[in-house]
């Protein structure tokens, strides 16, 4: 029942006014967000809007109505519908005892720490493939992540299971055409990789990495 935009306004004793939204991302990306206070500035101060809002929605609609060819669709969509009222419960939920645990820690990466990792992933793969630092990191934490939780839920390293990783991802630019910086919605859809446990393991970083 959340408002789709919600906008306050506060000003303060001494002088000067700051303006917070909460806007929901089913509506509006970051990059909307930015350009919608970017537009209210300049409408403020009698300027032009540039870029000009752009709400044509035909470039992403044709994923749900048959625009797309039978091999530009996915196989599926993760997406679970509930009923009105009904709360939502994880699929994990009942292993949650065994995999939560009481503490959190961070593990920093040096850039030189990074950098080393990356050449690492990179090394050998034939000419025009590349993998960025954001994959490298990602395939590492993915393959550590799922050794850990078969030691965790007694799972095998050879398993049959299917484990799958999620991020988001930005499409603005890789729609035909690009939907352009004025394009007024949300651009960011969710991306998920799956393996059999045993195929995951099985495989090096740059090989999870170029997957993904």
């Amino acid at each position: 029942d959340a408002p789709l935009l919600a906008v306050k306004i506060t000003t303060f004793q001494g002088g000067g006014t700051a303006i917070g939204t909460l806007m929901q991302h089913g509506v509006a990306d970051a990059d909307a967000q930015i350009s919608f206070m970017r537009s209210w500035s300049r409408v403020f101060r009698g300027l032009p809007l540039e870029p000009r809002p752009l709400h044509e929605r035909c470039v992403v609609h044709e994923l749900g109505t048959g625009g797309l060819s039978a091999d530009e669709k996915p196989d599926s969509l993760k997406v679970k519908v509930v009923p009105p009222g009904e709360k939502s419960m994880p699929e994990f939920i009942g292993v949650m005892p065994k995999i939560n645990g009481g503490e959190v820690c961070v593990v920093p990466f040096s850039k030189a720490v990074m950098d080393e990792m990356k050449a690492a992933a990179n090394s050998g793969l034939p000419e025009g493939q590349f993998v960025s630092a954001d994959d490298m990191v990602t395939a590492r934490v993915w393959r550590a992540l799922c050794a850990m939780r078969c030691s965790q839920l007694g799972l095998s390293s050879d398993s049959e299971e299917t484990t799958t990783v999620g991020r988001a991802v930005n499409v603005r630019k890789r729609t035909d055409p690009p939907l352009g910086d004025g394009y007024c919605a949300n651009g960011v859809t969710n991306c998920y990789t799956e393996f059999k446990v045993r195929e995951l393991l099985g495989m090096t970083t740059a090989a999870v990495a170029l997957k993904l």
